[in-house]
């Protein structure tokens, strides 16, 4: 069965056009014309780039002369707008601040910050009880330094403990009179660590100096600084005697139960009491004083016929004149004491202690084998 196809039907299977119209020459005269168009545009657009900038430059280099004002906002909107930083050579002026008064400083001087009471440790600028302490003493007269013992340094600091600034101030003496003296001070000096303290002693009133001012000493520093600068002296023998004897007590002692009368451990007839009251009808025959903590004053170092001198509750007895009901006296030795008074109560090889009541009263102190002092001893 044949199907009818109309005219038109014929025509669309044909091209639509005869002849072709965009061939290879017409390609290459587009190409061509496209390629002198953007030469064109790129030209003008150059020439233009130089004087844009030149512009620009001139435009912040004004900036920069210009003082701020408003004359000048609408140059700096212009360059905001272009997105560009805007760089100040000169600096924006700042007001200045109103001229006040300096506040006063009420802070006292280190001298009046802490007025001259209480104790003295609580004035020093390091404790008393730290281990890190070590003290010598340096001679300025002989120009000389001398070690203080590591066991003997507590005596000093245990004095700067108990020191009442009020009760032991020494009238009379302080930094103005010291200028006229002709004696002169040792200086006592406590390192701690890198740091070095200095605090002025002065043996011949035995006095410590401090902020100009002096304060008595007790008697045990009495005696360690006298044993220590006079060894030959009357207290610097007492010294190394009592020094010796303590040593000896910290090894072990000798003890004994017995029981003594009272007589029997008198000097000359009188007892520690009755020596006190002999000795205070007197002048001190003795220019040196020392501050008592326990009964916290000022005490004086008594003396009497270069044989006899009293300090901190002793009364020591230097030569055979003076003896007990027994004959107990300088000079004799351990056996003979033995045969006339008996075994003490306490023994080392330096000290013999015989108990009175409840307490320890007489004491003998031997050096080279003999009976070197008599001491009655007033217990605390």
């Amino acid at each position: 069965m044949n199907d009818f196809k109309p005219e038109w039907y014929s025509k669309l299977k044909t091209e639509p056009l005869k002849e072709k119209t965009f061939t290879a020459a017409k390609m290459q005269a587009i190409e061509k014309e496209a390629a002198g168009m953007t030469m064109k545009t790129t030209g003008r657009r150059t020439r233009w780039i130089p004087a844009i900038t030149a512009g620009i430059a001139v435009l912040i280099v004004v900036m920069g002369l210009l003082p701020q004002g408003s004359y000048t906002g609408w140059i700096r909107g212009i360059l905001d707008k272009t997105g560009d930083p805007i760089v100040s050579t000169k600096p924006t002026p700042q007001p200045k601040p109103p001229v006040t008064d300096p506040e006063p400083d009420d802070k006292p001087e280190p001298n009046e910050e802490v007025p001259l009471t209480g104790y003295l440790k609580d004035q020093l600028p390091f404790s008393t009880e730290s281990t890190a302490l070590s003290l010598t003493i340096h001679d300025k007269l002989n120009n000389k330094d001398i070690t203080i013992p590591s066991n003997r340094q507590y005596v000093i600091l245990q004095n700067f403990n108990w020191l009442d600034l009020e009760k032991s101030k020494a009238g009379g003496l302080d930094s103005t009179a010291d200028a006229a003296r002709s004696d002169s001070s040792v200086i006592i000096r406590i390192q701690e660590n890198d740091d070095t303290f200095e605090i002025p002693y002065w043996p011949n009133t035995n006095t410590f100096e401090w902020r100009g001012s002096h304060f008595y000493a007790d008697s045990q520093v009495l005696r360690l600084m006298q044993g220590l600068l006079a060894p030959e002296s009357r207290l610097g023998r007492i010294d190394r005697l009592e020094e010796q004897a303590r040593m000896e007590m910290e090894q072990g002692t000798t003890e004994s139960e017995v029981n003594y009368k009272s007589d029997r451990l008198a000097v000359d007839g009188k007892d520690i009491n009755g020596w006190e009251a002999e000795l205070s009808k007197q002048q001190a025959g003795s220019s040196l004083s020392y501050y008592d903590d326990s009964l916290q004053k000022i005490e004086s170092v008594q003396e009497k016929d270069d044989d006899i001198i009293a300090l901190g509750g002793y009364v020591f007895f230097e030569s055979d004149r003076h003896t007990t009901k027994d004959g107990v006296k300088v000079g004799l030795t351990p056996d003979q004491v033995i045969d006339k008074l008996g075994e003490p109560n306490s023994k080392t090889t330096s000290k013999w202690s015989y108990r009175l009541g409840d307490y320890l009263k007489f004491h003998l102190y031997f050096d080279d084998g003999k009976v070197a002092y008599i001491a009655l001893l007033m217990p605390l």
